[in-house]
């Protein structure tokens, strides 16, 4: 296919006459030169015909200007993922931060930027107007005809890549204002997560500061034990608080988690051997004690001094 030179209308290659103006193709083309060389004019006409995919050459996506914008973003991720990982003590955060610095530095690496479809047609279209425009400058020379023709051509690829150029700063804006609100709200994100876990550092540290016995409590109390069974760890527990001097929470536990069940017997004795030398202690616990077994209860009130 080829282009009336007066009206634009598209030609079969085996037409010589626009259907639309009449006019003929290769005189018009002579004309246009105003010189007699119609070689020249062919090959300019040809090169013409060369740059209509330019015409139809798509703006970059938000894709294509994202690609180029790897080693930015990459670096951008990698720094939020390490402190975020400082001030989160989450090592996932550590490892979005290798893993995004690798991508940034292997697209820095690549040393060019990767081209849009767009791009890569108007740049293939330069390359072989650069290399055809020297070759008709070398056989029909610098004439002026020649030379406008030409710097009108040059003239069209210079501003199909400005505007493959303008589209990816336009992209570009609209990527950085996305980033920004998603950088936003992974702060917000990660900043609730460090305060979540300085709270449970700080109360893991308040607990292992605890006395024994309150560990042990709370295991006993963790567990599944019932009044069948556990009787062991009731022991422990209590023993726990009476050598840590905590007769109270010893009684307590008793009445709340010992009494009733088996073994009791065991657990009141150990109370009441602890008030040995309290008398009066040892009587109003004996007062009220009311243990899994009659015979166990009148075994515990005898104690009663």
């Amino acid at each position: 296919m080829r282009t009336c030179p007066r009206c634009d209308t598209r030609l079969d290659d085996s037409q010589t006459r626009c259907p639309a103006c009449g006019a003929d193709y290769l005189e018009t083309i002579i004309g246009t030169l105003g010189g007699p060389d119609p070689d020249a004019a062919m090959q300019l006409t040809a090169l013409e015909e060369g740059l209509r995919p330019l015409d139809d050459a798509p703006a970059p996506a938000w894709s294509d200007t994202a690609r180029r914008m790897t080693p930015l973003l990459g670096g951008g991720a990698a720094l939020f993922g390490l402190v975020a990982g400082i001030a989160t003590g989450a090592n996932l955060f550590f490892l979005i931060a290798g893993a995004a610095g690798a991508l940034a530095l292997f697209a820095k690496l690549r040393l060019r930027h990767p081209l849009s479809s767009g791009e890569a047609i108007v740049k293939a279209a330069a390359r072989i107007f650069d290399e055809d425009a020297a070759r008709l400058r070398g056989i029909h020379g610098e004439t002026p005809e020649i030379e406008e023709r030409l710097g009108a051509m040059q003239r069209r690829i210079d501003e199909t890549l400005a505007r493959q150029q303008e589209a990816h700063v336009r992209n570009a804006r609209t990527i950085r204002r996305y980033a920004a609100a998603l950088l936003v709200a992974a702060c917000i994100g990660v900043g609730a997560l460090a305060i979540r876990n300085h709270a449970a550092r700080k109360a893991a540290a308040a607990y292992a500061a605890e006395p024994e016995w309150v560990k042990l409590r709370d295991a006993y109390l963790a567990s599944d034990a019932d009044e069948f069974a556990g009787n062991a760890s009731r022991l422990e527990v209590l023993r726990a608080m009476l050598d840590a001097g905590e007769p109270a929470a010893a009684e307590e536990f008793f009445f709340a988690r010992c009494q009733g069940c088996v073994g009791d017997v065991e657990c009141a004795l150990l109370i009441a051997g602890h008030y040995r030398n309290a008398p009066e202690m040892l009587a109003a616990f004996v007062d009220r004690v009311a243990l899994r077994y009659d015979s166990d209860t009148k075994k515990i009130k005898r104690l009663k001094p």
